[in-house]
């Protein structure tokens, strides 16, 4: 998460949906943003271990979640984990050789972006940033911060072969998908976002 105690505003980064490149825009405002909780924050840890700044943020800040098309999101995870430079370190909840197929990935790597949202009991949002409308929600996050409307530009995004299988990223994230039981995990796991977003395959 990051947050700016000046402004009272405090963004949920949700990895893979362009949390990286609005907090570097942030940063060019000559106004701190600091990272609470972790990049990744999860509001139930907030609420059990910092029981009032929870109850302070619920009541008096104005937050902001950010979100991606289900589907399109697990392929970016899935690239992100087996990248060169992280593999190592992210694949912790499966074999080596699981991580070689998307489809077992979808099956067994239950970290979708509702972790961090609806799955989350202690979730409080205000306002949501979409990746498929990411200036125009990165412009309502400025007017509400004061700033004046700016560019963003993305940053940390994924590289299309430097990973470990030496797959190449795909041009259209539906290519991934080789079977409707890929598809319907992908709806299983993220139903709540799908219903809230009208997102589609």
């Amino acid at each position: 998460m990051y947050l700016n105690n000046e402004k009272k505003i405090v963004i949920n980064h949700v990895p893979k949906t362009a949390g990286t490149s609005i907090h570097y825009q942030l940063g060019k405002n000559n106004e701190p943003w600091h990272i609470f909780y972790g990049m990744h924050g999860h509001w139930s840890n907030v609420y059990e271990k910092s029981f009032d700044v929870y109850e302070d943020v619920r009541l008096n800040w104005k937050k902001f979640t950010t979100v991606r098309n289900p589907w399109d999101h697990a392929v970016s995870y899935y690239f992100h984990i087996i990248d060169n430079k992280r593999f190592g370190k992210e694949r912790m909840f499966m074999t080596k050789e699981d991580y070689s197929s998307f489809e077992k990935f979808l099956e067994y790597h239950n970290y979708t972006q509702e972790y961090y949202t609806f799955q989350c009991p202690k979730f409080i949002n205000d306002y949501w940033i979409r990746y498929e409308h990411l200036q125009e929600d990165f412009n309502y996050l400025c007017d509400v911060a004061k700033y004046q409307r700016q560019i963003i530009v993305e940053h940390n995004k994924t590289e299309k072969t430097n990973n470990h299988y030496g797959y190449e990223y795909p041009d259209d994230y539906r290519n991934m998908y080789t079977n409707d039981r890929m598809i319907e995990m992908v709806y299983e796991k993220s139903k709540r976002t799908v219903e809230k977003f009208g997102y589609s395959f």
